[in-house]
């Protein structure tokens, strides 16, 4: 926003003073800087959203609320995903439980009445995606290739400001680790829908031409050296029970009695 000198203004027919003209023009600028912040902001949130639940935040309450079974396990599904990561070296807790199955099983009994729409927003699996029809899909298709483009784009201008280490991914002073890190989930997880998408419409062809890779997360040098010691272990554990199983097997075998030969020998002549 650039500041008007005394012509300019009178030219827009601002005849007010120098101090008068300066003191709004500063809160115009201060509601800009504002409104860029919100706008990234919102950006931001909906990319947080996207990586918890998909795109089911976004569905309308009416195509919400039109059948039963399709909205207990759209809710279902949100509340699992969006629970909090526990901070483990371990995997986590899947969202897809029991109680997921059993709401999905009664969808599949009522399955005329079922929004396999709304579901597929959540769900990229291939059991909701069949029942989807081609231009449901092709809306779908074009929905998680856009996202994956505006996260890309965000991505790209977190990385041209320095200091992300793209081999060792260890987060340094200054990066914006946590926007990173929450755009980094959305992609993955629209990468899986756009993926399942394009294996239901046929289209893997298009796979060797472009082939969205997932996006790792920046973590802390130490968090980094705690998963690396601990993978270490884990494989030096299942190292030694393989050795020792091994060895096991090999004393067992040369300790066995001699088993008779299925053909019987032949006498000598």
């Amino acid at each position: 926003m650039e500041k008007l000198n005394k012509a300019e203004r009178h030219a827009r027919g601002l005849f007010k003073t120098q101090r008068w003209y300066n003191t709004r023009w500063r809160v115009c600028l201060h509601l800009e800087d504002k409104l860029r912040r919100l706008a990234r902001e919102t950006r931001k949130y909906r990319f947080t959203r996207v990586g918890k639940s998909g795109l089911v935040s976004f569905v309308s309450f009416e195509d919400f609320s039109k059948d039963t079974n399709t909205a207990c396990l759209a809710a279902y599904l949100a509340a699992r995903m969006g629970r909090r990561s526990i901070f483990t070296s371990g995997k986590q807790d899947r969202a897809f439980d029991r109680m997921s199955a059993m709401l999905l099983a009664r969808c599949e009994r009522y399955k005329f009445t079922t929004r396999w729409d709304v579901l597929a927003q959540i769900m990229p699996d291939p059991l909701v995606i069949r029942r989807l029809s081609d231009e449901q899909r092709g809306i779908l298709l074009g929905q998680w290739w856009a996202i994956l483009a505006d996260m890309a784009s965000l991505l790209h201008e977190i990385s041209s400001l320095g200091g992300v280490d793209l081999k060792t991914m260890v987060v340094t002073r200054g990066v914006d680790s946590t926007t990173w890190n929450t755009t980094a989930s959305g992609w993955d997880q629209a990468r899986a829908h756009w993926l399942s998408l394009v294996h239901a419409l046929g289209l893997e062809t298009i796979l060797d031409e472009i082939c969205p890779g997932k996006v790792m997360r920046l973590m802390a040098a130490d968090v980094v050296q705690w998963h690396k010691a601990t993978n270490d272990a884990a494989l030096t554990r299942v190292s030694g029970q393989s050795f020792r199983s091994h060895g096991k097997s090999s004393r067992a075998r040369q300790n066995a009695p001699d088993r008779p030969s299925s053909t019987p020998a032949t006498s000598p002549a």
